[in-house]
């Protein structure tokens, strides 16, 4: 069957509890949910891979695995290597022994636009339609290029104006997406947004702690993304050039060589013993997620604050940011509050935090 015929438009997904209706930019065929779903996240120097089952006691992290990625073949979240990164999926999906499995993805970066919208009341298609066309909003979205989705927040409201969510995402990085999993002989399920995964699997977790405003900050190698939940609704997603890599530059600026860098953030309280480095680059992350608060009237409560990624998994983290700044940080690891598996194995406490987002897209399969 054409690609084109196995593949919906636009599909919105309400999220498992009473938040939001969140979507994914691009859904497969519609089979139903399935037992056991796979979330694959494709960063920029690994692949993470994470298998959930749906079963009678719940929802079960049933594997994870992550694979590197040879140099060059992601940047960011532009895939330069579609063929490659096929090939890698290929031999991750061999190892973990996992056949013909039905996919999660997702896209993010600069390859979407995600904001808060107030517009006059109306249908949810007729709004997308107006969307490109409504100067007042002055929106950068161009239609030939992207796939658009709009989430109305406030449903059940009788005001003129209504809350929205709206996404963009570039229908390039989508396509690249789709074949790389289908031409890793696996079924796909959606291509979703990556702050979308990300606020799934900690309302999953954690939809006790929504109930007010909280700060994700889910740390990459070369990028950050950054979800401030407000009162159960997602409000902001943004994405800031600021990641693992700009903290191994900041080592290296100090005679220290790039995998030396990368050792010691393995190593006991780095942020002890390189106090300065951290100290500027943990600077202008939480500058980031400050001006992530611009759209709030109140701007200085940011709420607890949640780190995940392969920055959570340096230690002494969370409560180095924690000192500079009046909120509390922690690490959110999917892993201490769902069930795992007994083949799961993880290499050290706060590993899990790297598997969020693989978890998240492969949650939306199951709730």
């Amino acid at each position: 069957m054409p690609l084109k015929d196995r593949l919906s438009g636009l599909v919105p997904r309400l999220s498992h509890g009473s938040g939001v209706g969140l979507s994914a930019l691009l859904s497969g065929s519609s089979l139903g949910k399935r037992a056991t779903a796979v979330g694959l996240d494709i960063g920029s120097r690994h692949l993470k891979v994470a298998v959930l089952a749906a079963t009678e006691r719940g929802i079960v992290i049933e594997q994870v695995a992550e694979r590197a990625l040879p140099p060059a073949m992601v940047s960011g979240t532009t895939i330069l290597d579609p063929e490659g990164v096929t090939e890698e999926v290929v031999r991750l999906f061999e190892e973990m022994n996992i056949r013909r499995p039905r996919v999660t993805t997702m896209v993010g970066g600069n390859d979407v636009f995600v904001r808060r919208v107030a517009m006059q009341r109306m249908g949810v298609q007729e709004a997308i339609r107006q969307l490109p066309q409504n100067q007042s909003l002055r929106l950068p979205i161009d239609p030939a290029q992207n796939k658009l989705e709009l989430v109305i927040l406030d449903p059940q409201a009788d005001t003129p104006t209504m809350q929205t969510l709206v996404v963009a995402a570039r229908k390039e990085s989508i396509s690249i997406r789709q074949r790389i999993i289908l031409e890793a002989r696996a079924a796909l399920h959606a291509v979703d947004v990556d702050a979308f995964a990300l606020f799934n699997v900690f309302e999953y977790c954690h939809a006790d702690l929504l109930k007010e405003r909280a700060t994700l900050v889910e740390i990459g190698h070369e990028k950050s993304i950054i979800v401030i939940v407000d009162r159960g609704l997602l409000s902001v997603a943004r994405h800031a050039d600021l990641g693992v890599s700009h903290l191994i530059e900041q080592l290296s600026s100090s005679n220290m060589l790039p995998n030396e860098a990368e050792h010691i953030l393995r190593s006991s309280n780095p942020p002890a013993i390189y106090p300065d480095a951290f100290r500027v680059w943990g600077g202008r992350l939480l500058d980031e997620v400050r001006r992530s608060m611009s759209g709030f009237r109140n701007e200085g409560n940011i709420g607890p604050i949640y780190i995940s990624g392969g920055g959570a998994r340096i230690d002494g983290l969370a409560a180095f940011l924690q000192d500079r700044i009046d909120t509390p940080v922690s690490v959110f690891d999917p892993f201490t509050s769902m069930t795992v598996g007994t083949n799961v194995s993880l290499r050290g406490n706060r590993d899990g935090a790297t598997y969020a987002l693989a978890v998240g897209l492969a949650l939306r399969q199951l709730i």
